[in-house]
């Protein structure tokens, strides 16, 4: 007499149909986010000398596009800033720039405060007028200066 198996392949298929597709799924999120891990971010506050926070200032890294703009209390964050050691500048119309070497760890958040002296120098006020019509600098009544930059 022989026996029969009760194996049956079909709820084996199903399985596999479900489980293949999850793993798959599952190791290309992986591969995805080690990729991503090659970056980290870069955060700080600007102050100026007194100790008070600096709004509107530019903070960028140096030789890259990216860079931010400080809030009003002061702070920033740069994202996206690829490991390693970068140069971070801090900058604002009326104060002495400021750079700052950084090492940048991937997937991780690096700090970098700043504090901003006045500068004098960068106060000067700009006033631009202009007329309606284009005019020669003879036909005109406003003052007129010329500068070469």
């Amino acid at each position: 007499m022989t026996r029969r198996s009760r194996w049956n392949p079909r709820p084996l298929r199903a399985v596999l149909l479900i489980a293949a597709p999850t793993l798959l799924l599952t190791v290309m999120l992986t591969v995805g986010v080690q990729a991503q891990d090659t970056t980290g971010s870069v955060t700080g506050v600007v102050n100026d000398q007194e100790g008070a926070p600096l709004a509107n200032v530019q903070v960028f890294v140096e030789g890259t596009t990216l860079g931010t703009m400080t809030n009003t209390t002061g702070t920033y964050t740069i994202g996206r800033v690829p490991a390693g050691t970068h140069s971070i500048r801090a900058r604002r119309i009326g104060y002495r720039s400021e750079a700052a070497s950084v090492t940048i760890a991937a997937g991780q958040r690096a700090t970098q405060n700043f504090t901003l002296e006045r500068d004098p120098l960068q106060l000067q006020s700009v006033v631009v007028t202009g007329t309606a019509t284009p005019r020669t600098n003879l036909e005109t009544s406003n003052a007129t200066t010329t500068m070469s930059l």
